[in-house]
């Protein structure tokens, strides 16, 4: 069996997958934009490239932050982070012919909880049945009468 997967990949060339190629735009005018804008350049990417889910929802969760001409897109973990940095140029270049502004900076930042904002946590199958049971109480009499556990 070993044999037979080395002999397979001998013959394949398997390659990471590599990111598109950075083609540059150059844009000429210094036209403002404000957040909305900025979200309106990234639904329409969204809705024509048809990107990774990651990346949609890394370029959606959070409002970006405006510094001048820089750009700051907020996300939530690792993962997005990379993803994004995968595509920075095709970003940056759609954000400067979307805005019409050839000084766009784009900067990608892990979002930080602001003060006495709740922690998120992983949703367990108990706090699932806990929440069906108190929005409605036929959960919790069929839990007891068929007498069902999560495990």
């Amino acid at each position: 069996m070993k044999k037979a997967f080395a002999e397979s990949a001998e013959r394949y060339d398997v390659k990471k997958p590599e990111a598109a190629p950075a083609i540059s735009v150059r844009v000429e005018a210094h036209d403002a934009f404000d957040e909305g804008k900025v979200k309106g350049v990234f639904d329409r990417l969204i809705q024509q490239q048809h990107p990774d889910t990651i990346v949609s929802i890394a370029l959606k969760s959070h409002t970006p932050e405006i510094e001048g001409d820089r750009i700051i897109v907020k996300v939530d973990n690792q993962i997005q982070v990379e993803k994004l940095e995968a595509i920075r140029h095709s970003l940056q270049n759609a954000l400067m012919q979307g805005l019409n502004n050839g000084f766009v900076q784009l900067e990608i930042r892990m979002f930080e909880k602001a003060s006495g904002e709740e922690e998120r946590r992983l949703i367990t199958a108990q706090d699932k049945l806990a929440y069906f049971m108190e929005e409605n109480p036929v959960v919790a009499e069929m839990k007891k009468l068929f007498g069902l556990e999560l495990e």
